[in-house]
This record gives C-alpha cells, sequence and structure tokens, in this order.
C-alpha cells in the first residue's frame, strides 16, 4: 500500500486523474468523502466509458455531475447515459453489490462514503466487522480487472470504536491520498482526526 501524504486542493484532484486510468484500489480521504471530486472523476469518465457509482452516503449528486458535462461537452445527456449507479443503505447492501460486482471488467468504478454504512449502531461490532472484511475482499478482487476509486470522511466520534475499519482500508489499498484541510469541520459534525501516516496502534 502506497501512501500518498501531499496534500491535493479540492478543486484540482479530479483534474490530476488523468484517462486512461490504471486498474487498482484508490482511496481518497476527506471532507464529505470527497464526493465533490468522485463526481468531477464521474462526469470526465463518463465522456467516453460506462462508469459504476456505488452510493454508501446518499452522496451522489447527479446535478452536480450534469452541471459538470455541460461545460465540458455539447451532448450531456449521452454521457449520463453511460452512469450505472446503485445505492446501499446498510451495510449488508454494500457487501452484497460488490460482492455482484466482482465479474465486471474494463469499467471505472467509484465508491462514495464507503464506511457509513458500517457505523450503524444497530448492526453489532463484530457483524460489521466482519462483512466489512468480506467487501475489502471485493474491492480487491474486482480493483486486479477495474480501477476502483473509494471515498472516505473522518471518522464521526459517535463511531470511534470502529475506527480500526479504516485502517483496514488504508492498508488494503494501493494508494490512499487525503485531500486538504481534512481535519476541518466541513459538514457540522465532530470528527476524530485519524493520524493516518503514523503506526498503527498497539
Amino acid at each position: 500500500m502506497e501512501t500518498n501524504i501531499e496534500r491535493y486542493s479540492l478543486d484540482k484532484t479530479a483534474v490530476a486523474m488523468q484517462q486512461p486510468l490504471s486498474c487498482g484500489f484508490f482511496v481518497l480521504y476527506g471532507p464529505q468523502a470527497a464526493t465533490p471530486q468522485l463526481l468531477q472523476l464521474c462526469a470526465k469518465l463518463a465522456l467516453k466509458n460506462a462508469v459504476r457509482i456505488l452510493d454508501c452516503g446518499n452522496r451522489s449528486d447527479m446535478h452536480l455531475v450534469a452541471r459538470e458535462l455541460r461545460e465540458i461537452t455539447r451532448d450531456p445527456a449521452a454521457a449520463m447515459l453511460n452512469i450505472r449507479l446503485s445505492r446501499a443503505f446498510t451495510c449488508y447492501q454494500t457487501e452484497a453489490l460488490l460482492s455482484e460486482s466482482r465479474s465486471l471488467e474494463n469499467m471505472p468504478i467509484l465508491i462514495l462514503d464507503l464506511l457509513t454504512t458500517f457505523f450503524d449502531e444497530s448492526v453489532q461490532k463484530k457483524e460489521a466487522e466482519r462483512l466489512f472484511g468480506n467487501v475489502l475482499d471485493h474491492i480487491q478482487k474486482i480493483s486486479r480487472k477495474n480501477p476502483v476509486f473509494v471515498g472516505v470522511k473522518p471518522i464521526p466520534e459517535l463511531a470511534a470504536d470502529r475506527v480500526d475499519l479504516m485502517y483496514q482500508l488504508k492498508e488494503a489499498a494501493d494508494q490512499f491520498q487525503q485531500l486538504q484541510n481534512t481535519a476541518q469541520n466541513t459538514e457540522n459534525e465532530k470528527y476524530q482526526q485519524l493520524p493516518l501516516f503514523d503506526s498503527n496502534p498497539k
């Protein structure tokens, strides 16, 4: 796993990701789970490719994608048809949708706010950890034949007991990028700032 400690500006991250994309497991960690960057990337990819979005945090603002497309193409409607959107509202749905995606090939996959469904207090911690282990296995398998981009945000204080999920994600990823201003409170919620670039606690 490569950790990139360079701080990317929020408005330039997607632009820096140029086509063609390599297969792999890439994580963006930042405010709003890096959703604006991933949706900008989605718009650019949809010009020429089918794109799969898995929304785990109710963040798929397709109006934003449409606005991005109107700025870069005369036929945004055609590009929008290239986007396949699925939503997961529970960690069980997240695991199931990724399991169904294991056979995909040569399709960029964007996973929005992956960890949110695993913070559900109605799901026991051990069960969430079991399901997340399955999810990481699915993503690693999928990323061998597809570029997979995962967005995550800082851990809410209420879910601090599940911080190990973030460490597991970091270790499983091929590349982990922390966006600029991640520590700032951008969503009116208290977060635990994860020491991503330190050694894991014993």
